[in-house]
C-alpha cells in the first residue's frame, strides 16, 4: 500500500546521502514536538513509537516533557521525522503536526550532552 511504500522509501533514503555537497555541520540538534491529532487525549503510545523510530535510526535522543531532543546528522534526523509521520498515520492518526527547532554549529562540537553540561556548570 502507499504508506508502506513511503516507509520503504524513507528507510532507503536514510541509508544514502541526499546531497552531494559536504555536510558542514557534523551533527545537528533538533527539538521536536510531534503531535498526532484526532486520537484522543493520551498520546504517550504515539510518542513511544517515535522514540523507537529515532533509536532505529541510531539517533541520540532525550525525551522531555513537551518533546524530544534529537541529535544526529541532518539527513538522518529528517528521514526519521518523516518516518515518524508514516508510523503515526499507520497507527491511525488522521493528522500529524510537527514543530522542529534545529541547531547547527560550525565553530565547535554540537551535542545534547555538551549543551546540557555547559549550562549545568554555570548553575552550580
Amino acid at each position: 500500500d502507499m504508506i508502506n511504500g513511503y516507509r520503504r522509501l524513507a528507510l532507503h533514503v536514510g541509508k544514502r546521502a541526499l546531497y552531494t555537497a559536504p555536510d558542514p555541520f557534523g551533527s545537528v540538534i533538533a527539538d521536536v514536538q510531534i503531535t498526532p491529532m484526532g486520537v484522543g487525549k493520551s498520546v504517550s503510545t504515539y510518542v513511544a513509537a517515535c522514540e523507537k523510530v529515532f533509536k532505529r535510526h541510531n539517533l541520540i535522543c532525550q525525551l522531555h516533557a513537551y518533546g524530544t531532543n534529537v541529535e544526529g546528522d541532518w539527513e538522518g534526523v529528517m528521514v526519521a521525522l518523516k518516518e515518524c509521520h508514516v508510523v503515526l498515520h499507520e497507527m491511525g492518526a488522521p493528522r500529524v503536526s510537527t514543530a522542529v527547532k534545529i541547531c547547527t554549529r560550525i565553530d565547535k562540537s554540537n551535542t545534547i550532552s555538551e549543551t546540557i553540561q555547559s549550562v549545568a556548570g554555570k548553575i552550580t
